[in-house]
């Protein structure tokens, strides 16, 4: 068996070299006596805590340097229960507390494996050093990014769960202030406090912890719904998503019950506050308490809660960003499966947001319509007709086009403002364009599942009922279906155009113009986008310009289905015709269609058309 006693002499050496180590200069000798120190430490010697100081400090150290690794903290992490050994009450401490409070602040540490362990043994090491550590992290808060601020979140929930006695009276007046933090200051602060207390919500239906809450909230925010400043009441009101319910565990069921009333009254209270922050985030939070606590509320109180969202919250005429909140929150709702019954009566009733006259709003109602596409007991139908979906993507459409001119017009006028962040940015976000292309997501499966014979069928029916509804589709497939689905679809609408181009010009009749023109220029369209969205090489010549084309995987497909013998005649039997003749705009639109693909591959028709 090892012998417990160092021998004197080494011990002695070994109380040298600690004295010594910060100072050596050479990275080399510091890393052995650090091991060696390391390894007394971690082992049954007798007095090794008179080495604990110098292997931390040197440990903490290299944390601290600007080239620290996860590696250097997981190696402190080994050795954490060396702290809870110093003697705190020593004044020779105030140098370690300095390191670890450096350590607490810094983002490398702090996003590592280990980090939020560490953090939360800081939070733990001693009680009279609990506010010290706060008040790092409180400082650091308003500058840490999303990594960093769940490190903080996990160490104080992990802080709170292991801490005992003193320890955990210090932690429970931290969290209380951050709770008012998470109240009582600007939206930025408080978002970000409320990020600190993320683990603390998410783990609050823990017997000791909801009782924390209770103790941490009670007296701080029902009170905040309540007062005059407007952004007290909106954080107070989100925090209510996050808390909801906070009764405490001593209550009796009847006691439980009365104050689960209390709270849901004070909840529809916030739909109708004055403020349209307020009601917004209002909004949100009764959505995700009814997804969550679905089965917990009252049916006479789910049904007063969604009657107040459909008469206030949907018809608020004076607030858009109310009205998009709905529809929000009504795609969150069905995310809880047993919703959707009762969400099958109440959604038909929110049809008129389609045709809302804010884009936000209609963006948001399309969002819901696909949430409803993926429901299995609720059909997008029965909220609105295919022929209302079709209309809209059209004036989508027709406003976009009118928007970009307009933008373009500006443009060379002044230039456009920047845009920030925050509610303003997401209303200038919600444009037309962007509300068409949630339509074509929503429309394209329709389409696009089904077979290409089927796929020719559908689009024949939409040029034939709705040419402009297709053409708007079509035009804003980018990053919705896939290219080669659009090639295979314009190369069978050009093949099928053409036939019956064919079949008519051999019985001596003409094609039906209109039709032609649409099909012509759906295949354009088709072919158009494909060109947009096709990869580029990555390497290719300096200086080289960057030439447009087909996929190179679509290429043989596309040319060996457009070729020029089933066309060219159809082009030089227009030649000779006069502008505004119908061979002549069957040329344009058959020019149009071939637009965007590569002239070098249609040598004869390039020809022609030069001629």
């Amino acid at each position: 068996s090892r012998d417990p006693v160092l021998p004197p002499s080494f011990a002695e050496v070994l109380s040298l070299c600690q004295e010594a180590l910060l100072g050596i200069p050479d990275g080399g000798t510091q890393a052995l006596i650090a091991r060696s120190l390391e390894k007394v430490c971690t082992s049954p010697f007798e007095n090794k805590e008179d080495y604990y100081g110098g292997c931390l400090m040197y440990l903490i150290g290299k944390c601290l340097t600007p080239k620290t690794t996860s590696a250097d903290v997981t190696r402190l992490h080994k050795v954490r229960h060396l702290v809870a050994e110093l003697d705190w009450e020593h004044d020779s401490i105030e140098s370690l507390k300095l390191q670890l409070m450096r350590c607490v602040a810094s983002p490398t540490v702090v996003r590592s494996t280990h980090g939020a362990d560490l953090v939360a043994l800081c939070f733990t090491a001693h009680p009279g050093f609990v506010a010290e550590v706060h008040g790092t992290v409180r400082n650091q808060v308003m500058y840490s990014r999303p990594g960093v601020m769940k490190g903080y979140a996990t160490a104080l929930f992990k802080a709170w769960k292991s801490a005992e006695g003193g320890t955990r009276i210090q932690l429970e007046v931290c969290v209380k202030d951050w709770v008012v933090l998470a109240i009582r200051t600007a939206r930025k602060s408080a978002d970000r406090a409320r990020a600190v207390l993320e683990e603390l919500h998410r783990h609050r239906h823990d017997e000791r912890l909801n009782e924390l809450l209770c103790l941490a909230y009670g007296p701080v925010l029902w009170r905040s719904l309540k007062v005059a400043n407007w952004q007290v009441r909106e954080n107070a009101t989100r925090l209510l998503q996050y808390t909801f319910p906070l009764i405490p565990n001593d209550l009796g069921v009847a006691e439980k019950e009365q104050e689960l009333n209390r709270q849901l009254r004070l909840l529809r209270e916030t739909l109708e506050d004055p403020a349209e922050p307020v009601r917004r985030v209002g909004i949100s939070a009764v959505c995700v308490i009814l997804k969550n606590y679905w089965n917990l509320i009252p049916p006479a109180e789910i049904a007063e809660l969604l009657s107040r969202l459909m008469n206030q919250g949907a018809k608020d005429k004076k607030a858009p960003m109310v009205r998009a909140a709905v529809a929000e929150g009504f795609r969150c709702v069905l995310q809880n499966p047993l919703s959707h019954p009762t969400m099958a009566a109440v959604l038909p009733q929110t049809a008129d947001l389609l045709n809302d006259r804010a884009p936000l709003v209609r963006a948001a109602f399309v969002n819901l319509l696909m949430a409803v596409s993926k429901c299995h007991t609720i059909s997008v139908g029965n909220l609105v007709s295919t022929e209302q979906l079709l209309l809209r993507l059209v004036s989508e459409h027709a406003e976009g086009h009118a928007e970009r001119l307009q933008r373009g017009l500006q443009a060379k006028r002044a230039p456009q403002p920047a845009v920030g962040d925050g509610d303003d940015a997401a209303e200038a976000r919600a444009t037309p364009d962007f509300v068409a292309k949630q339509l074509a997501r929503l429309i394209a499966p329709s389409l696009f599942d089904q077979d290409l014979v089927q796929q020719v069928a559908r689009c024949h029916y939409f040029m034939t009922n709705c040419p402009l509804a297709l053409l708007a589709l079509l035009a804003h497939l980018q990053d919705v279906v896939p290219v080669a689905d659009r090639v295979k679809l314009a190369a069978a609408l050009f093949r099928y155009g053409l036939r019956d181009a064919s079949i008519a010009a051999e019985a001596g009749s003409q094609p039906k113009p209109r039709l032609t023109a649409t099909l012509l220029r759906v295949v354009g369209v088709l072919l158009e986008g494909a060109v947009v969205d096709a990869p580029r090489p990555a390497k290719r010549r300096k200086g080289a310009a960057e030439a447009p084309g087909l996929p190179k995987e679509l290429e043989g497909f596309v040319y060996e289905h457009v070729r020029e013998e089933d066309f060219l005649h159809f082009l030089k039997a227009s030649h000779e015709e006069e502008s505004g003749t119908a061979a002549a705009r069957l040329r344009e639109d058959l020019l149009f269609a071939l637009s965007p693909l590569d002239p070098g591959r249609l040598g004869r028709t390039a020809a022609l058309v030069q001629h």
